[in-house]
C-alpha cells in the first residue's frame, strides 16, 4: 500500500504541474498567433515532457508560492472546519487502490486500441504496390532527389485503400503510401505538393518525435490539457509540414489550398501515431491549417522571429526549470489560535 500512496501522491504532483505548465503553453500559442508552426511543436512537446519530467523525479527548482488547502480554510471558515478535512495521507490510503485499478484498466484498454491500429497498419501495408514504371514513377523519383535527404529517403508505394497520403514508418526506413486517384497523369502538380509535405514529416523526425504525445496520453489520460496539447501539437507539425512544402515547390498558396480541401477527411486518425502520420483531416482542421497559412504568408519575418523568441525564453527560462509547489505547512498551533 504505501508503494500505491507513493505512486498516487507522484501522479496527482506530475497531473497538475503538467496541467499549468500546458496552460501556459497554450496561453502563449493564443497571445502570439504570429509564432511559427514548427516553433509552437516544440512549445508543445515541452509541455508535454513536464509531467513526464516530474513523473520521473528529474531535479527541478520548487517554488513555495502556492497556499496550502487547509491554511485558506482556516482563514475563509474556520480552523475547526478545516481541521475536520481528512488529511492527505488518509486521502492517499482510501483512493491508492481504486485510483491504481482505474488506470490499469484504462492504460490496459488504451495499448489494447495501440496494438489493435498497429496490426490493421500491418495488414494495410501488405496491400501495397510499388508505383508502376512510367512517368509517375519518373516524378516521384525526381521529387525525392530535391525534397529528401539520401539518409531519409523513403520507399513510395500506392494503394487502393487509402483516402490520402500516409507517411508511415517500417523499421529504420519510412514508407509513403499514395492513394491511387493521386498518381493520375491529371494530377502531376498535387503530387508533388504532396510528397513536399510528406517529406517534410520526415526530414522533421515528427514520427520519432510523436512517441512523447503517445507516452503522455498513455500516462495521463484523464487530463483535458493532455488531449488538448496532442491535438494542438499534430495540428502544428501540419502547418509547420505545410510551410516547408510551400516554400519547397514555390506554388501559390491557393493552389495548395485547394489540395487541402480536397483532402478533407472526417475519419479518425489512428492511435498509434508514432509510427504513421496523415495528410487529411476533418475539414475544422483543414480550415485552422488554411488560417496557419494565411498567418505565415500576411506576417514579416521579422515579427516572427522576435514572437518566437519570446515565447521561447518565456517556456525554457520561466516554465520548464520551475515547478510551483505548496508553501511551508503552517504549525497546527497557529491554526488553532486562528479559531
Amino acid at each position: 500500500m504505501i508503494s500505491s500512496q507513493m505512486w498516487l501522491d507522484l501522479l496527482w504532483g506530475a497531473f497538475w504541474q503538467g496541467t499549468a505548465a500546458l496552460a501556459v503553453v497554450w496561453a502563449l500559442c493564443r497571445a502570439f498567433p504570429q509564432v511559427p508552426a514548427r516553433v509552437r511543436c516544440w512549445l508543445w512537446r515541452a509541455g508535454l515532457a513536464k509531467p513526464l519530467l516530474w513523473l520521473v523525479g528529474a531535479p527541478q527548482i520548487k517554488l513555495e508560492c502556492l497556499p496550502r488547502l487547509r491554511t485558506v480554510l482556516a482563514q475563509v471558515i474556520s480552523a475547526d472546519f478545516a481541521n475536520s478535512i481528512p488529511t492527505r495521507l488518509t486521502l492517499r490510503m482510501m483512493l491508492a487502490r481504486p485510483a491504481a485499478i482505474v488506470c490499469a484498466v484504462a492504460l490496459c484498454a488504451w495499448v489494447g486500441r495501440i496494438v489493435t491500429e498497429l496490426a490493421r497498419t500491418r495488414r494495410l501495408m501488405a496491400r501495397c504496390r510499388p508505383l508502376p514504371s512510367g512517368e509517375a514513377r519518373d516524378a516521384v523519383m525526381a521529387a525525392l532527389d530535391r525534397l529528401c535527404r539520401p539518409a531519409h529517403r523513403p520507399n513510395v508505394v500506392m494503394s487502393d485503400w487509402a483516402y490520402a497520403p500516409i507517411t508511415m514508418r517500417r523499421g529504420l526506413g519510412y514508407v509513403i503510401v499514395l492513394p491511387e486517384w493521386l498518381v493520375a497523369p491529371s494530377r502531376r502538380a498535387d503530387l508533388v505538393l504532396v510528397l513536399a509535405h510528406e517529406t517534410a514529416h520526415i526530414n522533421r523526425r515528427d514520427l520519432q518525435w510523436n512517441w512523447l504525445p503517445t507516452v503522455a496520453g498513455l500516462v495521463f489520460f484523464m487530463n483535458p490539457m493532455v488531449w488538448l496539447a496532442r491535438r494542438e501539437l499534430a495540428l502544428a507539425q501540419e502547418a509547420a509540414c505545410d510551410e516547408f512544402a510551400l516554400r519547397a515547390t514555390g506554388v501559390c498558396a491557393s493552389q495548395y489550398g485547394a489540395l487541402l480541401l480536397s483532402m478533407a477527411a472526417v475519419r479518425p486518425a489512428p492511435a498509434w501515431q508514432t509510427a504513421i502520420a496523415f495528410t487529411s483531416a476533418p475539414a475544422s482542421a483543414i480550415r485552422r491549417r488554411l488560417l496557419e497559412l494565411k498567418t505565415a504568408l500576411s506576417t514579416p519575418p521579422a515579427k516572427r522571429l522576435s514572437a518566437a523568441i519570446v515565447v521561447l525564453l518565456m517556456v525554457f527560462a520561466l516554465v520548464m526549470p520551475f515547478s510551483l509547489v505548496e508553501a511551508s505547512r503552517v504549525p497546527e498551533g497557529i491554526l488553532i489560535s486562528m479559531g
